[in-house]
């Protein structure tokens, strides 16, 4: 993971006062004097709320001081601002902390919108290849998590099922007051079928199915959990789609650069 916790100077204001204790206040935080430079900046914020430079060192500051939440709404402030320097190391740097935090889908996001801008940034590509890659990872074991919680419960359902099971069994006639019972009453003779009955013959003549029930279950119990390596290539082809759409930005860049290039040739070759 690459951090770029660079510090911006204000180019040019109305009075040159900004600037100078802006300077003033990056030196404190180029020599570690972080809460110092903190100070600094935050007064100079106060006096210029619309600066998105001095929110992005604030942010910087804040980041460096292990405060990620602060840290994480200044450059928000100056990814809204209108300096456009600020805003883009904004984007890096947040995802960047989402990434250190473990908010891959979030480091995600702003790494992608980063890098449109900056299709070349070799280490924003390996932080979002690093989120990405850590994302699986994350999916995968949360999957493996609820599969083996489901094998759990399986198991038990079984054994209360076996234990139940036991307990319910034994010999009727072993117990004495069924004997009694049995002594008391007699069993009667039972009625004859008749086989001509047509009732009868439906009932004898339809076909059992020893599949059906299993069947059933199938239909009300469809696969709940996902083939694990259908997950994975799912992941695996999200990275890919965002990478190659990367690259294909990268080439567009390039391509329209030198459109413009040779457009500049020709104008020349002309002039005469």
């Amino acid at each position: 993971m690459i951090w770029a916790l660079f510090l911006l100077c204000l180019v040019s204001d109305s009075e040159g006062k900004v600037s100078t204790e802006n300077n003033k206040a990056n030196e404190l935080f180029r020599s570690q004097h972080y809460q110092e430079a903190l100070q600094e900046y935050l007064d100079l914020y106060a006096k210029n709320p619309d600066n998105g430079t001095l929110a992005y060192n604030l942010a910087n500051t804040y980041e460096a001081l292990g405060e990620t939440e602060k840290a994480r709404e200044f450059y928000q402030k100056a990814m809204k601002s209108q300096a456009e320097e600020a805003q883009k190391r904004s984007l890096y740097n947040l995802g960047t902390s989402q990434l250190k935090s473990q908010q891959f889908n979030d480091a995600i996001q702003n790494l992608v919108n980063y890098l449109k801008q900056n299709p070349q940034d070799m280490d924003a590509k390996r932080n979002l290849e690093l989120a990405l890659q850590n994302l699986q990872q994350q999916q995968q074991q949360s999957s493996q998590n609820q599969q083996d919680q489901k094998d759990q419960n399986d198991q038990s359902q079984s054994d209360q099922n076996q234990q139940s099971g036991q307990g319910s069994s034994g010999d009727p006639e072993s117990d004495p007051q069924n004997s009694d019972q049995q002594e008391q009453n007699p069993p009667q003779q039972q009625e004859p079928q008749n086989n001509n009955d047509p009732a009868n013959q439906d009932s004898a003549e339809q076909p059992q199915n020893p599949e059906q029930g299993d069947q059933d279950e199938k239909d009300q119990n469809p696969a709940q959990n996902q083939n694990p390596q259908e997950k994975s290539n799912f992941d695996e082809n999200m990275k890919e789609q965002i990478l190659q759409a990367l690259a294909d930005q990268e080439q567009k860049t390039q391509e329209e650069h030198q459109k413009r290039k040779v457009g500049r040739v020709m104008r020349r070759a002309k002039d005469w």
